[in-house]
């Protein structure tokens, strides 16, 4: 064989598969994910603190559900309910005082929520409760003894404040859920329409009066620990 033509053949092969495309598409290019944060929310808790002004340890449960808008904005609703006992004493030399107080309450919220760097969340926002409550305070002295008994049945409006951590996130990234255990910090204030308020006062000579008061407005606030479970 001519080696000049073979030579000539061969080279000319090598120029056409070096001009011809490849059949291989070149790799699509990743689209980018497009996924939205809102997402459903709940969570639940059980709650111990403290009624004041009238004494009582306090122990409850709330229930959340509701929308977490994007990574930092919530709003959510709330059921729980809260009882509560507690005895109180104090004394010195000018006299003393003792008191008795129950109570036991559902009540229902709207919170709003701040979340802050998938750790930190800060809340508030209006809350309706229903239940009772009845207190009694005695008091002392060398002037004489006095009694005052409160009583409320009904309704009461306030507000409930809430802050704390999130302890633990399983999953991250960006419109992701945030769960996990949370502890955190709740303040209730309500304003009790309509007090009724007794009240009894006996000076040393034993002489007495009678005093019945059923417009009072009573102001109660129940601080408490929470610890539970939420999903943001």
């Amino acid at each position: 064989m001519n080696k000049p033509l073979l030579l000539s053949a061969l080279v000319s092969s090598i120029a056409l598969a070096q001009g011809t495309p490849s059949s291989e598409a070149p790799p699509a290019a990743a689209e980018p994910v497009s996924a939205s944060t809102g997402r459903l929310r709940w969570g639940v808790s059980g709650n111990l603190g403290w009624h004041v002004p009238q004494p009582a340890l306090s122990f409850g449960s709330e229930g959340r559900i509701g929308y977490q808008i994007n990574s930092m904005f919530g709003a959510y609703a709330t059921l729980g309910g809260v009882v509560g006992l507690g005895f109180g004493a104090s004394g010195g030399a000018s006299g003393g005082t003792a008191s008795v107080t129950a109570f036991s309450r559902w009540y229902l919220g709207a919170i709003a929520e701040v979340f802050l760097s998938d750790l930190f969340f800060v809340g508030g926002g209006p809350v309706f409760s229903n239940g009772a409550f009845a207190g009694v305070v005695a008091s002392g002295s060398a002037d004489g003894v006095g009694t005052a008994v409160s009583v409320h049945v009904g309704p009461a409006f306030g507000l409930d404040v809430k802050l704390g951590l999130q302890l633990g996130n399983l999953t991250a990234g960006p419109g992701s859920s945030k769960r996990g255990f949370s502890l955190g910090l709740s303040a209730m204030t309500l304003f009790h329409p309509n007090t009724a308020v007794a009240r009894t006062q006996a000076n040393s000579m034993g002489a007495g009066t009678v005093n019945v008061s059923t417009t009072e407005l009573m102001v109660t606030v129940t601080p408490m620990l929470m610890l539970g479970y939420d999903w943001r």
